[in-house]
């Protein structure tokens, strides 16, 4: 084990029993793949996590605010694979929208426009878990500065609104929520997999499951 660790630390990771190929020559093409889905899921949570929670923040305990906060209890709990095939099931068999595999079309596919038609499902099932946790954390970060005597003063001073989110309070609850938007980067890396199986998505998750499968050690 340690000579093949030794190996990979270079890059060369070996043989594939199943293929006869060299394993870095298929794994480093699936892992760009990966990081497209996970980079676009990151970019999805990360707005929707951000809006919704400082909209949810800015009206406390308001109809929005309670039914976002219910929906990221459901989004957040939610297991990636039984969320992906509900979404199979009701965008891609019923209404015919989405594709339900893989990352370009077989028949004249191979566009920008053609992978991120067939990115749409499996970004919204990577990201649907990080979203709802970062929504959570920046409305509570949020509500925590509004609270501070300083909005408090520059409420009472006629302060817009919108100035006092986005340029003093946002501002001031910014430390959890970098913190918190790091470790969901990692989340992504390990949600990604159950999305590329379900999507049958070209990347790292999707080869280590075949891998397995094929005992391809």
């Amino acid at each position: 084990y340690l000579t093949w660790l030794g190996h990979a630390i270079q890059g060369d990771f070996g043989i594939s029993l199943a293929k006869q190929i060299p394993v870095s020559d298929f794994i480093f093409p699936k892992f760009w793949n990966t990081a497209i889905l996970t980079l676009t899921s990151a970019l999805l949570a990360y707005i929707v996590g951000f809006f919704v929670g400082i909209m949810a923040a800015a009206k406390p305990y308001s109809f929005f605010d309670r039914s976002s906060m219910g929906l990221t209890l459901v989004f957040g709990n939610a297991p990636p694979y039984w969320l992906g095939l509900i979404l199979v099931f009701i965008f891609s068999i019923h209404w015919r929208i989405f594709p339900a595999t893989g990352m370009t079309s077989m028949v004249g596919g191979g566009g920008i426009v053609d992978i991120i038609h067939h990115l749409v499902l499996p970004t919204i099932t990577t990201a649907a878990a990080p979203a709802a946790i970062i929504t959570r954390m920046v409305r509570a970060s949020m509500l925590e500065v509004l609270n501070q005597d300083y909005i408090k003063v520059a409420r009472a001073m006629g302060v817009n609104k919108n100035l006092i989110l986005r340029k003093h309070a946002l501002r001031n609850a910014l430390p959890p929520i970098a913190t918190i938007c790091g470790l969901q980067l990692g989340y992504l890396l390990g949600g990604a997999l159950f999305s590329e199986v379900i999507f049958a998505w070209p990347g790292i998750g999707h080869q280590l499951f075949y891998a397995i499968m094929g005992r391809d050690i």
